[in-house]
């Protein structure tokens, strides 16, 4: 996982095998961790382009596209991806979400049941949990977002600061002053 030392044997492995869609999808996955996600764009959508069927794929430069602004083509992809037959990842739904809810504007409702679907699918992925905490909270459907961030808490201990945070701007907003302040501890 040391993403910066694996690009340069990745970019050569990218040059050297042009028809290769893992050499592509690890390299963009390793720009993408590196920090580089704009750089990340071309061989994801290059993998997608060789590898159209692989859905893993797809999700991924789904978001990719996302977090290079490109909101509109990234829920475009993504919509593609978890409207396929018989699929059943959460992945697809929780970058649907977090695309949707960083749209400009936010696309709240949409972001809330890209969330649920995922936690449909899977009750234990805290990413949908948190994801769905914001997106609520996004919705001023305060209680929704509590309930949200506290299940968060309770799949993954590691995300109580974020969560810890969404809970007290929840409390806040609902005019739970001292329940935001405790919240924060």
């Amino acid at each position: 996982e040391n993403y910066t030392a694996a690009v340069p044997p990745l970019e050569k492995a990218h040059t050297l095998l042009p028809g290769s869609a893992e050499a592509h999808y690890y390299l963009g996955r390793a720009y993408q961790f590196d920090g580089k996600t704009k750089e990340a764009l071309e061989p994801y959508h290059k993998a997608v382009e060789l590898a159209p069927a692989n859905l893993d794929f797809r999700t991924t430069y789904g978001l990719i596209l996302g977090l290079n602004g490109q909101y509109e083509a990234g829920v475009s992809e993504l919509k593609k991806v978890v409207a396929s037959p018989g699929y059943k990842s959460t992945a697809g739904y929780t970058n649907l979400g977090w695309l949707y809810r960083n749209s400009d504007p936010p696309k709240t409702e949409d972001s809330v049941a890209a969330y649920k679907k995922a936690l449909e699918l899977d009750p234990k992925n805290a990413q949908a949990a948190l994801g769905l905490g914001w997106s609520a909270s996004y919705a001023k459907r305060y209680d929704e977002a509590i309930d949200a961030y506290q299940k968060a808490i309770q799949i993954d201990a590691s995300l109580a600061g974020q969560a810890q945070k969404g809970l007290a701007w929840s409390y806040f907003f609902k005019r739970d002053f001292a329940k935001s302040r405790e919240t924060l501890g």
